[in-house]
């Protein structure tokens, strides 16, 4: 009797203890730092995580409220990691999405993650030194504040994954205005006529084999490259 006795003491108490541990007024959270962070503001994520402050630092690690709260407020973030420093700092690792298209359109600039989310549309913030696909030309009601047009979106997927078999390495930038007729931008000047993207796997595969038999010399004089007649590759040289 004395023995059972003694257990159930034990493990009455074990959860009161728990519980007053995690409630007692020591181990507040003082400070926040943020590091890792790109298009996201260092000041915005702290706003966030200020009414974090002073409560108990255990509870914070066991519940991840801090990642919970950052996570749904900034859909440009994908993960965030949390270290705590001694005595009351946090120090906040943010892994954004990653860049995937950039867009532009009347002198304004989307970037835009795999998943659609505008990552930003900071123009000092957006470096295209990642050889991202260029889309100009874009209607601006295909964004909104947080996302692009989920069918837009698409049409950019058939796009990359087409283009990527053909021009993996080369810098590229399409014109379009309605998603169905596009012009190719290679290299920031060489101008080539899509026309419709039907059959475009044809017609890449056209390009590619012209542009491997004319040299670095011969390319910088051209006008445009047009593609829009089926089998065929029209040249307009420069003087």
């Amino acid at each position: 009797m004395k023995i059972i006795k003694k257990k159930f003491i034990k493990y009455s108490l074990c959860p009161l203890l728990v519980l007053t541990f995690f409630f007692l007024p020591f181990l507040p959270l003082k400070n926040i730092k943020v590091q890792g962070n790109n298009f996201v503001s260092s000041e915005s994520i702290i706003d966030i995580c200020n009414i974090f402050k002073e409560k108990h630092i255990i509870k914070l690690l066991t519940f991840k409220s801090l990642q919970k709260d950052i996570l749904k407020t900034f859909n440009e973030i994908e993960n965030v990691r949390l270290k705590f420093k001694f005595p009351n700092t946090f120090v906040l690792t943010i892994y954004e999405k990653k860049p995937w298209v950039l867009c532009i359109s009347d002198g304004k600039s989307w970037l835009i993650a795999k998943d659609g989310t505008i990552i930003s549309t900071n123009e000092s913030a957006i470096k295209n030194d990642q050889n991202l696909l260029i889309i100009k030309g874009l209607k601006k009601e295909f964004f909104n504040k947080s996302y692009i047009n989920s069918n837009v979106l698409k049409e950019i997927m058939q796009y990359k994954e087409i283009l990527s078999k053909h021009f993996s390495e080369t810098k590229l930038m399409i014109e379009t205005d309605d998603l169905y007729h596009i012009n190719l931008v290679l290299e920031d000047h060489v101008q080539v006529y899509l026309g419709e993207f039907l059959n475009s796997n044809k017609k890449l595969t056209e390009l590619k084999r012209f542009l491997s038999f004319i040299s670095a010399e011969k390319l910088s004089k051209i006008n445009y490259i047009d593609l829009r007649v089926d089998k065929k590759v029209f040249v307009e040289y420069g003087s």
